[in-house]
């Protein structure tokens, strides 16, 4: 009977550590950073599940967001750098195991005063979208 117990014991062990294991790696805990946009010396970077402002010239890099539990995704400048623009994505359900999410779009000022992030509406963010957009499309 110990010896049935052990081995249930061992198998759950292992199985939970490889759920574990596969869920952080699909849940994006990325090392390398990557993109979002760029407005002169300003850069939005991405870096794990959190957005990073970079200046260009003297290699600061400031964090704009610090949630763990929540990505922030599609994030772009708005009003020519002056504003940051971005989706956050959240799991509907802690103990959901579909690929459901729920987003909430904000916008907050690039500068250091990141209390004034403010949820915004779907319309405002596809407006500044298609702005930034346009004046993507006008640099070329």
């Amino acid at each position: 009977m110990q010896k049935l117990l052990a081995c249930i014991f061992i198998v759950s062990v292992v199985f939970l550590a490889g759920y574990l294991l596969l869920e952080c790696s699909a849940s994006g805990f990325e090392s390398e950073p990557y993109f979002y946009d760029r407005v002169g010396e300003l850069m939005l970077v991405g870096k794990g599940k959190d957005i990073y402002v970079e200046r260009l010239d003297t290699g600061v890099s400031r964090k704009v967001t610090n949630t763990p539990d929540i990505r922030e995704l599609d994030a772009f400048f708005a009003q020519g750098g002056a504003i940051i623009v971005y989706k956050a994505q959240r799991k509907k359900s802690a103990f959901d195991r579909s690929s459901s999410y729920e987003y909430t779009l904000f916008m907050q000022p690039t500068d250091k005063n990141d209390l004034k992030k403010r949820a915004i509406d779907y319309f405002l963010y596809r407006d500044l979208k298609r702005e930034r957009l346009r004046q993507k499309d006008h640099a070329q």
